[in-house]
């Protein structure tokens, strides 16, 4: 069980990622250092796949994207870092509904 409360060391430098167990945050830091890497490389972002949306009942939906990774676990993926790293789109609460908290 020890996994349920282990946190991954860039945890300290994104406090989001330790709301996952740690087999997920293995997953999500391959994404976070690819977002990194397009920030460092000054990689255009593509454009609206990670803006949050407001849905029918006037809450705010958490980013979303088009690719396989995010398609596939419903995680953020490389591209929703990359937004979140230039322009802070990842919430309490969207992170919240990452991690069905």
């Amino acid at each position: 069980m020890k996994w349920k409360t282990r946190r991954h060391p860039l945890a300290v430098e994104f406090p989001k990622l330790g709301v996952f167990p740690y087999p997920v945050q293995l997953l999500l830091v391959e994404e976070i250092n690819q977002g990194k890497l397009l920030v460092e490389e000054e990689e255009v972002p593509e454009p609206l796949a990670a803006t949050p949306e407001v849905d029918s009942q006037e809450g705010v939906r958490p980013p979303w994207c088009r690719c396989c990774f995010y398609q596939k676990w419903q995680l953020p993926c490389w591209h929703i870092w990359q937004h979140h790293i230039l322009f802070s789109v990842l919430t309490t609460d969207a992170m919240a509904a990452f991690s069905f908290a």
